[in-house]
């Protein structure tokens, strides 16, 4: 995630699953989507203990996607942005996951956070080499129009 444009894109995404976790918190803990399946796998009332566990990791995501933004806004092609951004991934899974009572549902944002990782970086790649045809072909443009001027 070396250029500009991959970076935005991937902050825009885990601002988008950063916001997924909290209409999943939402739904499940003020307004009880799936309560009565929480209630028979004894999932509904959370200890003091496990309310604060769920909270910390709740405003883990919230804080590096913070950071990336700050990071982004100083320095758009930083080197630690996108380690950065594979921590707000994986902390926005486990979070997911937390929010969600721990439904099996859930774990498959696993999968999904592991194909944005990995994908990362071929859209980089794509992109940087999308920029580099462009020049090419404005190289090329301007040459045949010097031609042109020329004959």
């Amino acid at each position: 995630m070396g250029n500009v444009n991959g970076n935005k894109l991937m902050l825009k995404i885990s601002a988008f699953m950063v916001l997924l976790m909290g209409v999943i918190y939402v739904a499940h803990h003020h307004l009880g989507l799936l309560s009565t399946y929480a209630f028979l796998l004894g999932a509904n009332d959370l200890s003091f203990g496990m309310s604060t566990l769920l909270y910390i990791f709740l405003t883990i995501p919230i804080a590096l996607l913070t950071l990336s933004f700050i990071v982004y806004k100083k320095q758009k092609e930083s080197k630690i942005l996108p380690l950065i951004l594979t921590l707000t991934f994986t902390f926005t899974s486990i979070a997911m996951i937390a929010a969600g009572n721990g439904f099996v549902e859930y774990h498959f944002s696993i999968f999904m956070m592991l194909a944005l990782i990995s994908s990362a970086e071929s859209l980089t790649n794509v992109s940087s080499k999308l920029r580099t045809e462009s020049v090419e072909l404005e190289n090329l443009v301007r040459i045949i129009n010097e031609y042109e001027k020329e004959v």
